[in-house]
């Protein structure tokens, strides 16, 4: 690339056509935009070529209605009923009926089991977002997220109670709490 002052690397772009719609996959991922003037035809041979031709779509802040919650839990010294740290199935039925206790709406789950003394990972999926949990019961370690988002209705609320509900399951000695607003 001796003497080439672009910044983007050979082999790391290329440009798709799915209908109306143009985008361009920079290092795997994709950056779409919309063509020029409809109905145009990009060269293919040269990509860099290409992109000038293409305006980016981008989102104001103003544009955006869906502000969120993200809830951060790094739980130490956990004291709690150990089916919580070493079974898959016990804790992601726990963490589904709290989701259900908070008035949000799970999609899917899955929970892993880390076999005999090892912990748990698990997910639950929500409509608004999601819950992820994960457990080392040999540290008495659990770290807890929850994040919704609020494009229809204020989720803030039930987030903090499913949040608060599974923390306190867990009776942290030491908890350590963030908490993120999205915009």
């Amino acid at each position: 690339m001796a003497g080439d002052a672009s910044p983007i690397p050979p082999c790391t772009h290329r440009l798709q056509r799915t209908g109306r719609q143009t985008w361009l996959a920079f290092r795997g991922l994709p950056i779409f935009a919309n063509l020029a003037k409809k109905g145009e035809t990009a060269p293919m041979k040269n990509p860099r070529s290409v992109a000038p031709t293409l305006t980016p779509v981008v989102l104001s802040p103003k544009a955006r209605n869906a502000t969120g919650l993200h809830l951060i839990g790094d739980l130490y010294g956990c004291l709690c009923d150990s089916r919580l740290m070493h079974d898959a199935q016990f804790l992601e039925q726990f963490c589904k009926a709290r989701v259900a206790a908070a008035d949000l709406t799970s999609v899917g789950s899955l929970f892993h089991s880390f076999g005999e003394g090892g912990g748990v990972t698990g997910v639950v999926v929500l409509a608004e977002s999601h819950l992820s949990i994960h457990t080392w019961p040999e540290s008495g370690y659990v770290t807890l997220d929850v994040y919704v988002c609020n494009y229809s209705t204020d989720n803030r609320p039930k987030a903090q109670k499913l949040f608060d509900d599974i923390q306190a399951a867990f009776n942290p000695a030491d908890p350590h709490l963030h908490r993120v607003e999205r915009a």
